[in-house]
């Protein structure tokens, strides 16, 4: 697990901080930030999120593919630090995912899946 943060990358902005990726800092909610990681990107088989919520929040992870139809949703808890996602049963292409709490997105991104 990458447990590197730069505080100076906010959403796309900035060099990346490991070679797999990193952290984006997501939207702040009453002085509350959430972080997040998902990679590898590009992915063959499974794909990893490394998160970290706030105290006693938790959240759900979408996955839409690429004609933003919801294909899978994950729930996310304060307890836990990483969410594994078997990607190995979808095609090949770009997928786009959002993460939301109380019906409000706090991020979202994309990453590909190659075969």
């Amino acid at each position: 697990m990458i447990n590197t943060v730069c505080d100076s990358i906010f959403w796309n902005d900035g060099p990346s901080c490991a070679l797999e990726g990193y952290y984006r800092k997501m939207k702040k909610q009453n002085n509350e930030q959430s972080l997040f990681l998902l990679s590898p990107n590009p992915a063959k088989d499974i794909v990893t999120l490394n998160y970290k919520l706030e105290a006693d929040k938790s959240a759900e992870f979408i996955l839409y593919n690429n004609l933003s139809k919801p294909i899978s949703t994950f729930q996310l808890s304060a307890d836990a630090v990483e969410l594994r996602i078997n990607v190995s049963q979808l095609s090949a292409g770009c997928y786009f995912y959002k993460i939301q709490n109380a019906n409000q997105s706090i991020g979202n991104g994309k990453f590909i899946i190659i075969k």
